[in-house]
């Protein structure tokens, strides 16, 4: 009996694996290329600790506090997050223009298309909430309520 094949994959799919390649083995290249920027005496310190403390007094680092440090990682994070969901946007269009009439395809691609809107809005009324949050915090400790 003949091995039947498994069916090829649409054009979309082997579109989102090579950019999937590319970003892990850029990914990889870029991690290599830090590598060459990492100072190498800060690894033969006797004293890292000493090292670290000095390298965040330069950076200010320390005088933040930890709400602050946190409300900037979640900015970050929720930056990055609507950076995806706006390229997840863009994909979409690019499989609704290149569906052909193809009416499957453009519901699929509809789909994807409200997913990644309704991500948008999740994301912007995240940055607001946090925003807003952070905000009042930050006033009622400084009327010291």
């Amino acid at each position: 009996m003949p091995q039947e094949k498994d069916p090829p994959l649409s054009a979309g799919l082997q579109a989102l694996g090579a950019v999937s390649k590319c970003v892990l083995y850029g990914g990889l290249g870029v991690f290599l290329f830090s590598l060459f920027f990492v100072d190498v005496s800060i690894f033969a310190a006797p004293n890292i600790l000493g090292e670290l403390n000095s390298a965040g007094t330069e950076a200010q680092i320390g005088g933040q506090s930890i709400g602050i440090i946190v409300a900037n990682i979640i900015q970050t994070v929720l930056g990055l997050l609507g950076v995806i969901f706006v390229i997840l946007i863009i994909y979409s269009g690019f499989l609704w223009m290149t569906a052909s009439g193809n009416d499957e395809k453009i519901k699929s691609a509809q789909g994807h298309l409200r997913n990644a809107v309704i991500g948008v809005a999740i994301v912007v009324g995240a940055q607001i909430i946090t925003y807003w949050v952070l905000f009042n915090i930050t006033e009622a400790a400084l009327r010291g309520q």
